[in-house]
């Protein structure tokens, strides 16, 4: 694969594209644990979906910027309008430009991994292809947390196995629902820092908006805490340690205030569709 052919790997959440692209010989990024040449070989970019015309910066970016002259796109979806936009996006720059474009929708059946779940069909591939790309980088078990719109709290095993996990609003949700939900309490700005952000998980708040921090925070990390320890225990039994890993929009602001060690990797579930194999 030349430097001008890229797998273009993309996530459609609820509130942002990521792009992931590898450009040149493929690699997985799971190969090597650790390896921060890896991270460095993949341009990387998020797109609020709420931003105008997002579907073009997004394709205009592989083309300007990446450079990719010939791409496959994977995309797995938890947004299906936003992601037949982005399939429109990318059907109209092949049209227009000489570019070679080939797309591939991702669903849970495409995922190489087991799962143990009521309702398999059901299962966010989001929250799948995390796990696999978590699994692949860190090995088994391990607990992967994405922090995003929602905040998914799931579990593999030793064997491997994708077990389920727990599903809660996200700092932003929880946060517009005290706004709307009170006559009085305001909306927060995470982007702001208050007096008791660099510590929120031990210093009472000494106004509303440190205070709605201060619970927001502790509410999501204390049920990363409390479950990852839950999910290893439930594996007392494995030869090897299990292993905590964050990912998704919120991971850098929650890490400071997450107890249990950890590694945060951005962007995981577009590393677990680079992880895929090639058919």
């Amino acid at each position: 694969m030349s430097e001008r052919n890229c797998v273009v790997a993309v996530d459609v959440g609820n509130s942002a594209v990521k792009l992931c692209v590898r450009r040149g010989e493929e690699k997985k990024v799971g190969d090597a644990l650790g390896d921060k040449s890896v991270a460095a070989e993949l341009a990387q970019l998020s797109v609020p979906i709420c931003e105008n015309a997002w579907h073009l910066r997004a394709t205009r970016w592989v083309r300007d910027q990446v450079r990719c002259e010939h791409s496959h796109w994977l995309i797995a979806s938890v947004h299906q309008p936003a992601a037949q936009t982005l399939q429109h996006a990318i059907d109209a720059m092949s049209v227009d430009s000489d570019m070679q474009m080939t797309v591939a929708s991702v669903s849970r059946r495409d995922v190489p991994m087991n799962v143990r779940v009521d309702q398999p069909d059901r299962l966010g591939v989001d929250r799948l292809l995390s796990a696999y790309g978590a699994r692949n980088q860190f090995g088994s078990p391990v607990t992967v947390v994405d922090a995003g719109s929602a905040v998914t709290i799931d579990w593999v095993n030793d064997e491997g196995d994708f077990c389920g996990g727990a599903i809660l609003p996200g700092l932003r949700m929880q946060a517009n629902a005290l706004a709307y939900g009170t006559d009085a309490l305001p909306e927060i700005d995470w982007k702001v820092g208050g007096s008791q952000s660099e510590n929120p998980a031990t210093v009472a708040g000494t106004n509303t908006v440190d205070a709605i921090r201060l619970g927001l925070i502790t509410a999501v990390t204390a049920a990363i805490d409390r479950l990852s320890v839950a999910y290893a225990n439930s594996g007392a039994g494995s030869k090897a340690q299990s292993k905590l890993v964050l990912t998704g929009g919120d991971a850098a602001t929650i890490s400071p205030f997450v107890q249990q060690p950890h590694e945060v990797v951005p962007n995981l579930v577009c590393r677990g569709l680079l992880d895929l194999p090639r058919s």
